[in-house]
């Protein structure tokens, strides 16, 4: 499987794109950008006008991908492009290698979860095809999770529980990071081109929507909002050498230096104010700085503690954070007690996760609070009801099959005034919400392929067949 990574990657850097004056391709990969954004926009009108809910979370997935693919064009772009060249590209050049970034993604993806043992891959080097199986159904109901998750977690921000004056880098607070985004939204609002408008029949006109742009950032009202801009920008230096497997979402950083200038796309500055803000900050904290975040983010699970406190005992719970047990020794993040029903809540902070290895990290720390709450059974009671509780991320079929095992489900804190009211229903309520309810529909799609650098890289829900080489 390496000698087929090399082979692709070889094959990406010969590229006859990267041979062009890089300014000039990092400003025509924005400009295609913005073009092909505003016909999304678009799409997305009109599968609202047609009351198409589906459609809408389609064109929304499919604007990710190409997305996805946008930020590998500018990172390779800004790797690899000489500062100085003669040499010209096409427009179908630039189309190219933003189709090939986001399936190039697709097998990181799969590398990585390789890596951690939760696909197995299988090469046809005859075939030039690599096929990655992911196991099969595991909970009963895999493919409705994906599914559910699929289009809910593109619009879902975590609960925000950090303050102003949190320090998360050494240069800069959770305030100078909020105001820092609201005046580059701001800048976005007022660089927008005119509103699209649609016209009905009768020749009444329709706004849709304002047209995206390119905006320039000017030189930062003040030092605070420098040093975050300094970490809010992608420049060659952020992509070199292993540092380019560090920044993987656009909107973790979605300026980028071209020349003297600081752009960025319009949707993306708004996207980050409005929906974005505190997931995308602690991410883009904890790449700049690891150090620094990591001695800050214990307050987000204190803030966790005393949120769920809050909540329970207005339900008329007595609470008891952070109770501590003895033989074996071991802690519970919130032990409740009401009417003889005895409620064990292990907590955990996430980052919001983007890629198959986050994933994993993070399904790692929820099995770990599962096992955590499982374990106070015998010192609790047996009849003891237990739940994991996040921030934001509800999991996945492989934490999800340790949740049905151990009757332990996953939530969030927006779900802690429903289990505080009616706690006997917790567990089938939190399947209910993180989509065990979906049922897929006849005929649907188990396997998923696309075609990169001569290879098929084919995606398949089931385990891994006897007879391939794995």
């Amino acid at each position: 499987m390496r000698r087929v990574e090399r082979d692709i990657d070889e094959q990406l850097e010969e590229l006859p794109l990267w041979r062009c004056a890089r300014d000039d391709v990092l400003r025509a990969t924005l400009d295609f950008y913005r073009g092909a954004h505003e016909i999304v926009l678009l799409a997305a009108a009109y599968m609202i006008s047609q009351g198409s809910q589906e459609g809408y979370d389609n064109v929304a997935l499919q604007l990710q991908r190409f997305q996805a693919g946008c930020f590998y064009l500018l990172k390779w772009a800004l790797a690899w492009c000489p500062e100085q060249s003669a040499q010209t590209f096409t427009d179908g050049m630039i189309q190219e290698a933003q189709d090939l970034g986001a399936k190039y993604e697709t097998l990181v993806d799969a590398l990585k979860s390789a890596k951690y043992d939760q696909v197995e891959i299988a090469m046809d080097e005859s075939a030039r095809q690599v096929t990655v199986y992911e196991g099969g159904d595991i909970t009963g109901a895999d493919w409705s999770l994906v599914d559910y998750q699929r289009s809910a977690n593109l619009f879902h921000s975590h609960v925000s529980l950090t303050e102003d004056a949190d320090q998360l880098t050494r240069a800069w607070t959770a305030g100078a990071y909020r105001r820092t985004v609201r005046w580059l939204c701001d800048l976005a609002r007022e660089g927008q081109g005119g509103t699209a408008t649609f016209t009905l029949e009768n020749g009444d006109h329709v706004p849709l929507f304002s047209q995206p742009t390119i905006i320039r950032v000017p030189k930062p009202p003040d030092q605070e909002i420098g040093s975050v801009l300094e970490d809010l920008t992608l420049n060659r230096e952020k992509v070199s050498e292993d540092r380019f497997w560090r920044y993987i979402s656009w909107l973790d950083t979605p300026l980028v230096d071209v020349g003297t200038e600081r752009l960025g796309p319009s949707d993306l500055l708004l996207a980050l104010a409005r929906f974005g803000n505190d997931d995308h900050m602690l991410r883009l904290a904890a790449t700049a700085d690891n150090t620094q975040y990591v001695k800050v983010s214990g307050l987000r699970e204190t803030r966790m503690i005393e949120l769920c406190r809050k909540v329970l005992e207005k339900e008329g719970w007595k609470v008891n954070p952070r109770y501590k047990l003895r033989d074996p020794v071991g802690e519970i993040d919130v032990y409740a007690i009401r009417e003889g029903v005895d409620l064990v809540l292990q907590l955990k902070s996430t980052l919001r996760p983007e890629t198959a290895g986050e994933v994993y990290s993070r399904n790692e720390s929820i099995i770990e609070g599962i096992t955590q709450a499982r374990n106070t059974r015998p010192q609790i009671g047996p009849d003891a009801i237990g739940a994991v509780i996040t921030d934001g991320y509800r999991g996945d079929y492989t934490t999800w099959r340790q949740a049905l095992e151990h009757k332990i489900p996953i939530g969030t804190l927006d779900d802690i005034p429903d289990i505080a009211r009616n706690p006997l229903q917790m567990f089938e309520l939190l399947k209910t919400r993180v989509g065990f309810t979906d049922v897929p529909p006849e005929g649907a799609s188990f396997e998923r392929s696309c075609e990169l650098m001569g290879w098929t890289i084919r995606i398949v829900d089931l385990p891994p067949t006897p007879s391939k080489p794995v």
